[in-house]
């Protein structure tokens, strides 16, 4: 924030007088990102509660249904309409994560979703809520304020989750151990700090996706891990490329691809005028009640008027009213 928001030079100045004028465009903010560091901090403390019940192949395989809910909050919350290829693109994206995982899908035995409780999915049900509702409010407060730097509104994100996993350490009586010398040694190793770094990038990135895009482009755009990690993988590391592999990274390219596709117009139909318009409309705005948006107003009426070219019975009328008032004042 400092580097790109505070320490530009600007009328009113940099650095903390900088920083105590965005805070005060809305000094309420950072007590809201409370909320969406609650409900990250309950998915990440989630994870090992759903993967004491379900093992690692299953969990990843059901927990590719949040794209699809997703979808339906972001409808929901947002009042905007998905289209139907968009939809589409959705539904082929999470078969090819799940395709991408069936191998690891347990059926039965030990930890199969099949012998898991009631309360098991409702526990990775809340799991793949907290995140989605998380990802949308985040995105609602980042577009709300549009006035606060993005950088400052990231640093409002991370505060609010360090605080929220503290208490949370507090509360199980375990800070002390947190912070314990050897733990805290073995955080400064220069791999792990780099995994830090690494995922510290992305929140911010994150950040700037969500105030200029949107939640469901955000998850689709995530999905393109699956097709990523498994050319690398066959790159770096020599894993072979399976069918299976290959049919995931498909269906995952091709639901990016359709997501971004346009749905086609339909033909245009012709007013009694003669004005084309097209009687559907596009996913950002919906047809008034004076009619089709961009059409012309038809011309005014002209007078009928009788087969071949003759004049009617009113024109005629008024034709005999106006020389006989024309006789009338020439013979005055």
């Amino acid at each position: 924030y400092f580097a790109y928001d505070a320490g530009a030079p600007t009328t009113t100045g940099c650095g903390c007088a900088k920083l105590a004028e965005h805070v005060s465009l809305a000094p309420e903010l950072p007590l809201k990102y409370i909320m969406p560091a609650l409900l990250y901090c309950g998915y990440n403390n989630l994870v090992y509660a759903n993967l004491a019940v379900f093992d690692p192949g299953t969990y990843n395989v059901l927990l590719q249904l949040r794209l699809v809910l997703t979808g339906l909050l972001y409808q929901a919350l947002f009042a905007r309409r998905l289209n139907r290829n968009q939809w589409l693109a959705l539904v082929a994206i999470t078969l090819g994560c799940v395709v991408k995982e069936a191998d690891k899908f347990s059926a039965g035995g030990g930890k199969g979703p099949l012998r898991a409780s009631l309360g098991a999915w409702m526990l990775l049900l809340v799991q793949m809520l907290c995140s989605v509702l998380a990802g949308l409010y985040n995105e609602l407060l980042l577009k709300d304020r549009a006035g606060v730097p993005t950088h400052l509104q990231n640093a409002y994100m991370y505060a609010a989750s360090v605080l929220c996993n503290l208490l949370v350490l507090l509360f199980e009586g375990r800070l002390g151990e947190a912070v314990a010398r050897d733990n805290l040694s073995a955080l400064c190793t220069p791999t792990l700090l780099a995994v830090v770094a690494i995922m510290s990038s992305v929140g911010v990135v994150t950040g700037f996706f969500l105030r200029h895009l949107d939640s469901v482009l955000k998850a689709v755009a995530s999905a393109l891990e699956v097709v990523f990690s498994m050319l690398l993988s066959s790159l770096l590391f020599a894993v072979p490329l399976t069918p299976q592999a290959a049919g995931a990274a498909l269906l995952v390219g091709g639901g990016v691809a359709l997501y971004a596709r346009p749905l086609s117009q339909p033909a245009e139909a012709t007013t009694a005028q003669g004005y084309a318009y097209s009687p559907v409309a596009r996913d950002d705005e919906e047809l008034s009640e004076e009619g089709p948006p961009n059409v012309p107003p038809p011309p005014p009426a002209r007078r009928p008027t009788q087969p071949g070219g003759t004049k009617s019975r009113s024109d005629l009328l008024r034709l005999i009213q106006d020389a006989a008032d024309s006789a009338s004042s020439r013979r005055e």
